[in-house]
């Protein structure tokens, strides 16, 4: 009898220390969410087991970057972004588009990313599945791609210049992501303070940054090994393509934002952790351009004689009389629903 009062009591014990524990870590994440308007402040993506980063699947939240509007991301059973009434699984006959955040659309509605209105424009509203998400690039893409998306009448895959070949490039030097952990995948999609925590560490990374906004592989690499890391860009490309069937497939070639106007790199000054190494890089952006434009040029005639179809935003939107800064974020390279816009005209145009 003794026994069993001793094991009630240290069981009422445990009880309360987890209800002091628990408590006031449910206040505070009560307390973010509302502040936050319900909306989570990043994208809670995680590391699949095939290595690469994915949103949730079959998932329905709101993110809002800061004060602005809150933008709502639903995804499938594959963690691609979908439209509001877009089927869980994919049928054939919808518009395929991979890539990274970039593709993904960064703070704006699903409407107005470039793949919904190519989907519009070419017959098929609402019919358009982005697989993509932060941190994604086409070397781990190409590792996850096959046995994945099945058939589709039109595939975009989006090159982002502005990340995919510095990721590939620092993961020369370290190791790729490990999967996510149950927990983490968990507390991703659901928890404020997680979220926090994430921004937290990637604003700390931020502020040892010498050079942000500015290509690792223009001030790490030379001229031929750069050339060497594009070479491999396209390979991967042509391996996702192989292992993703599709009746036609366009790449599609995103800039770092200071390659449409070299102007841009100067909003990047206020997070340089080296002001004076930063400046001195910003007194040669029109060279740093250059140096990106040629790797650029490079990627597209390699894309060219293995018979890939390709269209360079850089090279086209030069046509339009869009100013940079209504093109691209003000605190990053990601594309505004202009930008998408001028995107989607872009693909629309390659393809009549």
């Amino acid at each position: 009898m003794a026994r069993n009062i001793n094991i009630a009591k240290r069981a009422r014990i445990v009880a309360i220390a987890a209800a002091v524990l628990i408590a006031p870590i449910a206040l505070a994440e009560f307390g973010l969410s509302a502040a936050r308007g319900f909306n989570l402040p990043t994208l809670p993506y995680y590391v699949h087991e095939d290595g690469a980063p994915r949103l949730p699947e079959n998932a329905d939240f709101s993110v809002a970057f800061g004060p602005g509007v809150a933008a709502r991301y639903r995804t499938d059973a594959e963690g691609a972004r979908i439209g509001r009434d877009a089927a869980l699984r994919a049928p054939s006959g919808d518009v395929r588009v991979i890539g990274d955040s970039q593709a993904l659309g960064y703070g704006i509605a699903f409407e107005e990313t470039f793949a919904a209105i190519v989907a519009d424009r070419t017959g098929r509203a609402g019919r358009a599945r982005i697989h993509a998400a932060p941190g994604a690039d086409v070397e781990v893409i190409a590792a996850a791609s096959c046995g994945g998306a099945g058939g589709a009448p039109l595939q975009i895959i989006a090159l982002n210049l502005g990340n995919d070949l510095d990721e590939m490039y620092i993961a020369g030097q370290a190791r790729r992501s490990l999967p996510s952990s149950v927990l983490g995948k968990w507390l991703a999609a659901r928890s404020q303070l997680y979220a926090s925590f994430a921004i937290y560490r990637s604003r700390r990374a931020l502020a040892r940054h010498p050079l942000p906004g500015l290509n690792p592989i223009l001030f790490n690499l030379d001229a031929g090994e750069r050339i060497v890391i594009a070479r491999e860009a396209v390979r991967r490309v042509s391996e996702i393509i192989a292992c993703t069937p599709a009746d036609k497939t366009m790449v599609l070639i995103l800039p770092s934002d200071f390659q449409v106007d070299p102007e841009e790199l100067g909003k990047y000054a206020a997070y340089s952790a080296a002001p004076e190494a930063f400046d001195k890089w910003y007194e040669e952006r029109d060279k740093a351009k250059a140096q990106m434009d040629a790797v650029e040029d490079y990627i597209l005639r390699r894309l060219a004689t293995m018979d890939i179809a390709a269209v360079s935003f850089r090279k086209e939107i030069a046509a339009y009389d869009i100013p940079s800064t209504e093109l691209f974020d003000r605190h990053s390279h990601h594309l505004t629903a202009k930008g998408h816009a001028a995107a989607a005209q872009i693909i629309i145009g390659e393809l009549q």
